[in-house]
């Protein structure tokens, strides 16, 4: 249950006499997920590229934002993206809550609903990140997937039926997680398999991303 502690309880836990506690995580993990399917499916290297840019929440922002003014320097976009948006979210949380529940097909109501933000915004949002990125084009397919087949793989071969109703939005949403989510987990199962066949620490905990 360690995902729910949150980081400044962690320090009531103490390792044993001659170790310490290390997290490993992958580096937005989901994310890279999409953007290996965004490559696979229609050779688009923009969200790709965002991920590698060393902060993929900074470069959305860019390009969901163009009319900031934003310089090409890290340091300096960083502080633009960290500028105050919405209430008390700058562009960047915007970009990494807006993003995530995009790429899973939010809805700019759903989304509304659960952020508190106003429908507007996320529908602005979503207009600006569908340019940038063809997501849309991925749902679209993944639809296709569903009434045809039935079935699909992860980045890692992984295949999966779907047994709910083919053409229901809700079977449709959670195919599309599938593949992301399903790649992180398969991902950083094999490299904590790894670890433990090293010998060389204690393996205590796998947390969807994180060891």
């Amino acid at each position: 249950n360690l995902q729910n502690i949150e980081q400044r309880l962690r320090r009531i836990f103490i390792s044993d006499p001659g170790y310490k506690f290390a997290n490993i995580d992958l580096s937005a993990g989901d994310s890279r997920g999409v953007a290996g399917i965004l490559w696979n499916l229609f050779k688009s290297d923009a969200y790709l590229n965002a991920c590698n840019s060393g902060d993929l929440h900074t470069a959305v922002c860019r390009l969901a934002w163009r009319d900031l003014p934003w310089t090409g320097d890290a340091a300096n976009d960083r502080a633009i993206a960290d500028q105050p948006a919405y209430r008390s979210m700058c562009y960047r949380d915007l970009a990494k809550r807006l993003g995530h529940g995009t790429n899973y097909m939010g809805s700019p109501h759903t989304m509304a609903r659960h952020s508190k933000m106003e429908v507007s915004l996320i529908q602005d949002f979503q207009y600006r990140y569908f340019k940038a990125f063809p997501l849309q084009e991925w749902h679209a397919w993944v639809r296709s997937e569903l009434l045809t087949k039935g079935y699909l793989f992860n980045l890692f071969g992984r295949k999966r039926w779907f047994f709910g109703r083919r053409n229901d939005d809700a079977t449709v949403r959670e195919a599309v997680a599938y593949a992301p989510q399903s790649t992180t987990a398969d991902a950083i199962d094999r490299g904590l398999l790894n670890v433990w066949r090293r010998n060389n620490c204690q393996v205590l905990l796998q947390v969807h991303d994180s060891v």
